[in-house]
């Protein structure tokens, strides 16, 4: 990965490697009971170990990145944004990964939905200069 051997790193070696990587689970995954903010910080938390102040700006900075600012204390279910997967990129990107996974991005899509996804993930790779793989129709 990355021109590193990685078959023989140690548990710390390989926890490095993998903080490069996000993974967008197909229907986002989120969890209903935090709010939008609380499912973007999920990973700073665990992966970044930033301050309270310094995640709660990066959550705020990941949805400008997306156009939708002001939107951390509401529910999933109630943010604007539309289709799950989408919403679950930002708990993604959040983590400034190198490389994004998705998991079968258009799976029960209509046709409307699959361009809005293909554009974001387009988008989100532009901006970010990040490597997607998987997800593209």
């Amino acid at each position: 990965m990355d021109n590193q051997e990685i078959t023989r790193l140690n548990e710390n070696q390989l926890s490095e490697v993998q903080r490069k990587f996000a993974y967008v689970f197909q229907g986002g995954a989120l969890f209903d009971s935090l709010t939008v903010g609380q499912n973007i910080a999920f990973g700073l938390y665990n992966l970044k170990k930033d301050s309270s102040e310094k995640i709660n700006e990066t959550v705020g900075r990941t949805l400008s990145l997306v156009g939708l600012s002001g939107i951390e204390n509401l529910k999933p279910c109630r943010a604007v944004g539309g289709h799950a997967q989408a919403r679950g990129d930002r708990r993604a990107i959040a983590i400034a990964p190198k490389y994004l996974l998705y998991d079968e991005t258009h799976h029960r899509s209509g046709p409307d939905h699959v361009d809005i996804i293909n554009d974001l993930i387009i988008s989100l790779q532009k901006k970010l200069g990040n490597t997607a793989i998987g997800g593209l129709a």
